[in-house]
């Protein structure tokens, strides 16, 4: 996802990325299919992501191959289409937690 008020790119790396400590040290999370896969994964993270929002942590910024940074405060806004011909829905990751708006 990107963000062009920020010119960052952001992920929502569910399982692909379970927590901080895991990706700097490159410990695969349980849900992988090939190990090799699993760490190209990581390796396009870091090479072209700026925010993670991982699976089982607090969303960060990577800083080098072996740092991060815990963001503060973070949201976004997902616009979704549960029904094909129908409105999109939208919704609202943040401080506040997830909000979904009609």
């Amino acid at each position: 996802m990107f963000d062009p008020g920020l010119e960052r790119y952001h992920i929502f790396a569910i399982d692909g990325v379970k927590n901080g400590w895991e990706f700097v040290h490159n410990e695969l999370p349980p849900s992988f299919h090939s190990e090799t896969a699993a760490l190209e994964n990581y390796e396009f993270v870091r090479r072209h992501v700026d925010t993670v929002i991982p699976g089982h942590d607090r969303p960060f910024r990577i800083h080098g191959t072996t740092e991060i940074e815990y963001v503060r405060e973070l949201s976004c806004t997902i616009q979704f289409y549960p029904e094909p011909d129908g409105d999109g829905q939208c919704v609202r990751f943040g401080g506040g937690g997830l909000t979904i708006v009609h």
